[in-house]
């Protein structure tokens, strides 16, 4: 029977498992939580916490997934009775600990993070494995203690092995912006990196590239109408996927990315495009020619410079680089200026850009959030004075 039961999840039939779970006690336990892990899977909640509630009481991998559903549903009641039955079982579990500890965290429930984190610190020697170490160290970098979680930053980066989503997740809460983008550019992503992964395939990268062009087409011939610019710079061009709209925009064109990969395949996309030049630069690091451009564009890239102290350098280094009354093109996510402490998106909000650019001596002349997207980004253009 137990057999039937594996095997019946390894074929992920939702119906033959329904079928064994009415069987014997024991078997139905476990088929209950597979059935779970199946609903789980598919992002079906609401069916998978009441499958796990149907398995035996002492069940700890069901009580962690009904931990992990009701987190997803943001049922915080349910989430903490779920988190008192599996501490009531007292079994140590390093595992099941480290991702409780994170969930809880994500949750706000800090102290039942920081009790889960402390029983697996006692344990010795540090974890080796990659993914528990991973999941103590963001939960401890989201608690604030960030020196604390640098011994488990360094376990889990030094057992990834060639695990690449794995190696990003790492990176991001120990983030560094030339090594991130670096190592982005170099997984299987590849140049394909500035876009979702559900947008990465051939056919949907085609679509998100035409809705962006789209949209872009639409707010210079508003703001522009067939005006071209001179001298244009393309902060944070990837791999040039917007490149060839840019052009078309200017006589000449500077592009920049902080990744020599993405700027190799930038060169490589756009061969034959005339007054073009792609140059490899961290424009928190470099400055960019001073008062010499006409517009200076940044499709979604200052997002990702997550250290507010850079995030305002670069941004200093794109107003100075304007001429007088030129132009800086920005679409950036709609932040809520929370500091959560780790990866590598900035949370500032339209409101702090504005703010900044204000300061900086520009004018907002357009703002409008992006429709037909849903990555929830808004468009500002400001005028330097």
């Amino acid at each position: 029977m137990q057999e039937e039961v594996e095997k019946a999840f390894k074929e992920r039939n939702i119906d033959e498992l329904k079928r064994l779970s009415a069987q014997a006690w024991i078997t139905s336990s476990r088929a209950h939580q597979l059935l779970g892990d199946l609903y789980r899977q598919s992002k079906q909640f609401q069916l998978a916490a009441r499958a796990y509630e149907r398995s035996a009481p002492d069940n700890m991998s069901a009580i962690y997934g009904q931990i992990e559903c009701w987190k997803n549903l943001n049922e915080k009641e349910p989430f903490m009775r779920a988190i008192e039955k599996f501490l009531s079982l007292d079994r140590y579990n390093e595992a099941l600990f480290a991702r409780i500890a994170l969930a809880s965290t994500e949750m706000g429930n800090l102290n039942i993070a920081r009790d889960l984190l402390a029983r697996i610190d006692q344990r010795e020697p540090l974890t080796d494995n990659a993914y528990n170490a991973f999941r103590c160290a963001k939960a401890l970098v989201l608690l604030g203690e960030r020196a604390r979680a640098r011994a488990y930053i360094d376990q889990a980066k030094k057992n990834a092995g060639d695990n690449e989503n794995l190696r990003l997740e790492i990176a991001t809460l120990d983030y560094d912006i030339d090594e991130y983008w670096e190592m982005r550019y170099n997984t299987s992503q590849g140049e394909r990196t500035p876009v979702r992964v559900e947008d990465q395939s051939d056919e949907a990268y085609r679509q998100r590239t035409e809705l962006d062009c789209r949209f872009l087409e639409m707010v210079f011939d508003k703001l522009f109408g067939k005006a071209i610019f001179a001298l244009v710079a393309d902060c944070g061009c990837g791999s040039g996927r917007l490149t060839p709209f840019l052009a078309t925009k200017s006589e000449a064109l500077h592009s920049y990315d902080a990744s020599p990969t993405a700027i190799e395949f930038a060169r490589k996309n756009n061969p034959t495009l005339p007054g073009s030049t792609f140059n490899a630069a961290n424009l928190s690091k470099v400055a960019l020619l001073p008062n010499s451009y006409d517009l200076v564009f940044d499709f979604t890239a200052i997002q990702h410079v997550s250290d507010p102290v850079l995030w305002g350098k670069v941004f200093e280094n794109y107003v100075q680089s304007l001429k007088s009354q030129a132009h800086l093109f920005l679409v950036e996510s709609c932040g809520d200026d929370i500091d959560r402490s780790e990866g590598h998106m900035n949370s500032a909000s339209p409101e702090t850009y504005i703010r900044m650019a204000k300061s900086l001596g520009c004018t907002l002349i357009y703002s409008e959030a992006r429709t037909g997207s849903d990555d929830g980004t808004v468009c500002m253009v400001f005028l330097k004075n």
